[in-house]
């Protein structure tokens, strides 16, 4: 024999919105959302946040100490 608890939870169906009123909202707030101009955009933008802004400052830094400044030309 197996029990059930029930727990009353009144309004529960008002406040779970349906499919399509998901949908029209993702709709509507798509609406209002910058876009990028382009691919490269987008690209640049991806390979910014997995590299990260200290790394494209230390490149050069360390081209410096350790005399490479040959790497220096076809990063600039």
């Amino acid at each position: 024999m197996r029990l059930r608890l029930v727990i009353p939870n009144p309004g529960l169906d008002e406040r779970i919105l349906s499919h399509e009123d998901l949908e029209n909202l993702e709709k509507k707030e798509a609406g209002d959302r910058p876009k990028w101009d382009n691919k490269a955009q987008y690209i640049l933008t991806c390979v910014g946040f997995c590299i990260g802004i200290g790394n494209v400052w230390r490149f050069p830094y360390l081209c410096q100490t350790h005399g490479g400044g040959a790497f220096m030309i076809p990063y600039i």
